[in-house]
């Protein structure tokens, strides 16, 4: 399920890890090595608590769609 978080008045979707990497189709472990290395997506984190804005993983899967050849 994910959650609603405020900012600025505004309500933002979130997923914590395991959402986002079911989203995605792939391991946490994956997520986890991304946010050590501060590549492809970017997360909140609210003290130790790590959550990924919907917005954010529905744009990193429409950028990294690859479009079939024309013939």
């Amino acid at each position: 399920m994910r959650n609603i978080m405020k900012l600025r008045g505004q309500r933002i979707s979130v997923c914590d890890p395991g959402q986002a990497a079911a989203i995605l189709v792939i391991p946490v472990t994956t997520l986890s090595r991304w946010r050590n290395e501060r590549r492809e997506l970017s997360y909140v984190r609210v003290g130790r608590v790590i959550r990924y804005r919907r917005a954010d993983l529905d744009h990193w899967i429409e950028t990294h769609a690859v479009p079939p050849l024309k013939e």
